[in-house]
């Protein structure tokens, strides 16, 4: 029996890894078909709900997306939800600043969650090198809604007049110019009578022609400038002021007094004589209009808040309110705060880089929002009733005043006391439909003042209370407060639950280099008393130099807003020793807690707020000590005696310095497209290995 042998398989096992291959491939393929199609998914799930996010309601957007960040930094606090809310005019917000400024992405973030948050928000932002047209028309919208702004009309008047005169002052000194040259072509230098008439008219054409190439530059330069958006009113003021005034006071009485002497010099060419006359008469006339001119031009002030907004424009680093006709610009500067000096925005990199940096972008744009909305622009006025200078150049408290302008209040001065030191002035009249904000400074203990003024003082700050008007008391230390009578104005806060002792102060005892003990008023403080005006102020540094002790006797209706603790005492006898540093403290004196400042909710419309040291509101203060939980509190309190309190921060950011720089439009790009495409790539390489390594095995 034949047997046939079985059919040889050795192609069998190249077939078996042959199919394993095609297989392992359709693995490979099948992943990265998958990864592919994952990835579309993901981008199509984000573009439908960034679509479906910008087409809900402004009022339903903040129960949908949540803020996952430890900092709150894409969250809007309720107070400007609820300001936003309230907006019954649409409101514009244009950024303007450069990419690679500092901190703009969280300025940019900020308002992109202004325009979520409300419909009437809308939001722009310009780059002042690659938009110069579209700031030249905004700085253009924003001088046509400044044109009845407190003085800015009437300055433009003047400037144009001054430029006019200035220009018929160089046409009439051309004129005489004209003249004397004609003289001139007649006399012959050679001939002895006549050369001395040569000199003459020589040395007054020389010095008219100067006048007049100065004149004609400054009325080229003037009407330059004033054809710019947001011109320096104030600058060219001054510049045309001090030309014509220049002009009329020595220019042209030098000229006249001159021409006259020649026109009575029998040694001169008759001529000369007859030609210095007839130009002297001809300048009677330019001296009369001059005269008007110069008046009008020394009588005519340009708004602070114009240039202080004009400013802050050049600077091309700000964000600007727009609402109707009314604008307000916030620098970015003021959006970023620390505690450290040096270490804000566009600060060189310093140990202080660490330290966290408040972002009150947010405070910052809602209070010009609300200021933005009012028709008539609270007053802050500050009281003074011993002569002393509270504004101006020599005043004490320049500082929280550009503040309060900076943030839409009206800032003026009342000094009781006359210029005479003597007479007693009437309080400023304040229009039924604004509302006020009266801040009383402390007098000068070594200048008492008189009765008669704090009675004065006192009956204006009531008649205001009961107007619906803030009042902010910031009492001083009185060397006599106990033998001297009962002060007024400190007997209103004591009505309303708020009583101060003005002979008595906070002292602590810090220790010399020599390792000796002296008594000291100075306090730092951190912490703040729960209340309307301090949620923005948690962590800011506060400084107290002679803080006078508060209690509170009505606390149904008084909130403490300063408050000292840890180890010092009141001292009732600060004098007592001759020097304030000698004194000690007894026993009965040391206390743990002292109110120094509190607010009031009265039985009057009106509101009354004390804070008890007679330096911390001012310069000295503020500037020196960097004080800036100072400024915050004042304006706070502005704020609410004017009866604004959704403008008050609540809740301030704390944000660490970034650490990468901002990167610009092009940057950001990049980095998109390399993220869109090296996603894919890498799920294409992964899946090319995984087939590899598969094969291999």
């Amino acid at each position: 029996m034949a047997v046939t042998p079985p059919e040889s398989n050795t192609a069998a096992p190249g077939r078996a890894v042959s199919g394993q291959g095609r297989r392992r491939a359709l693995y490979g393929v099948n992943v990265a078909v998958a990864l592919a199609v994952a990835l579309v998914l993901v981008l199509l799930v984000n573009w439908f709900a960034v679509w479906a996010f910008g087409r809900l309601p402004a009022g339903v957007r903040p129960w949908v997306r949540y803020d996952l960040t430890a900092t709150r930094s894409y969250t809007l606090s309720p107070q400007t939800r609820r300001v936003l809310s309230g907006l019954d005019t649409p409101v514009e917000l244009v950024g303007v600043y450069r990419d690679g400024a500092a901190e703009a992405q969280a300025v940019t973030d900020l308002l992109d969650e202004y325009a979520r948050t409300s419909s009437a928000v809308s939001v722009r932002r310009l780059q002042p090198e690659t938009d110069p047209a579209a700031l030249r028309e905004l700085y253009e919208a924003i001088e046509s809604g400044l044109a009845d702004a407190s003085g800015q009309g009437d300055a433009r008047a003047a400037i144009d007049a001054g430029v006019a005169e200035l220009e018929k002052l160089a046409d009439a000194l051309q004129a005489r110019v004209d003249d004397l040259e004609s003289v001139a072509a007649g006399l012959d230098p050679t001939d002895a009578g006549q050369r001395g008439g040569v000199g003459v008219v020589d040395g007054l054409i020389g010095a008219m022609v100067g006048w007049i190439d100065e004149y004609r530059l400054a009325v080229t330069n003037t009407r330059l400038l004033l054809d710019e958006p947001l011109p320096p009113l104030a600058y060219l003021r001054g510049q045309l002021f001090g030309l014509l005034n220049d002009s009329q006071t020595r220019r042209l009485p030098q000229l006249s007094r001159f021409l006259n002497d020649y026109s009575r010099n029998r040694d001169l060419p008759v001529a000369v004589r007859d030609a210095a006359l007839r130009n002297r008469r001809a300048l009677e006339g330019v001296d009369s209009t001059l005269a008007r001119t110069v008046s009008a031009l020394s009588s005519v002030a340009v708004s602070p808040d114009y240039e202080r907004l004009r400013g802050v424009l050049r600077e091309r680093a700000c964000v600007v309110v727009r609402q109707a006709e009314r604008v307000r610009v916030v620098a970015l500067s003021d959006m970023f705060l620390s505690e450290q000096a040096g270490a804000g925005p566009g600060a060189e990199a310093t140990a202080a880089e660490t330290m966290p940096v408040r972002f009150l972008g947010e405070e910052r744009l809602t209070g010009a929002i609300v200021s933005a909305g009012l028709a008539q622009p609270p007053v802050l006025v500050f009281v003074s009733g011993d002569g002393r200078p509270v504004l101006g150049q020599q005043g004490r408290f320049k500082y929280v005043a550009e503040r309060a302008r900076a943030s839409g209040f009206e800032v003026s001065a009342w000094s009781v006391v006359g210029e005479d030191g003597q007479s007693i002035t009437a309080a400023p009249r304040i229009a039924a439909d604004r509302k006020a904000v009266w801040v009383v400074v402390p007098a000068d203990p070594s200048r008492t003042t008189d009765a008669p003024s704090k009675e004065r003082i006192a009956a204006a700050l009531l008649d205001r209370l009961e107007a619906g008007d803030g009042v902010l008391l910031i009492p001083g230390l009185r060397r006599d407060a106990s033998v001297a009578a009962v002060d007024p104005v400190l007997a209103i806060a004591e009505s309303a639950g708020i009583q101060v002792d003005p002979g008595s102060v906070l002292l602590r005892q810090v220790a010399e280099s020599n390792s000796q003990l002296r008594a000291d008023g100075t306090f730092r403080l951190e912490r703040w008393p729960a209340s309307d005006v301090t949620g923005s102020l948690r962590g800011r540094e506060f400084w107290l130099e002679l803080a006078l002790p508060v209690t509170i006797t009505k606390p149904q209706s008084v909130t403490p807003i300063v408050e000292v603790a840890g180890d010092f005492w009141v001292e009732d006898e600060p004098l007592a020793g001759g020097e304030l540093s000698a004194s000690t403290p007894e026993d009965d004196e040391k206390t743990e807690t002292q109110t120094v400042g509190a607010i009031a909710e009265l039985n009057v419309p009106g509101r009354l707020a004390v804070v008890a040291d007679e330096f911390w509101a001012t310069d000295t203060v503020i500037l020196n000590r960097r004080a800036g939980g100072n400024a915050e509190l004042f304006a706070n309190l502005a704020y609410w005696l004017a009866g604004l309190d959704d403008a008050i921060g609540r809740s301030p950011r704390t944000q660490g310095r970034q650490r990468i720089g901002p990167m610009t439009d092009t940057q950001r790009s990049a980095v998109r497209w390399l993220v869109l495409s090296a996603v894919p790539a890498g799920s294409l390489l992964a899946g090319i290995a995984v087939w590899g390594v598969r094969r291999r095995g």
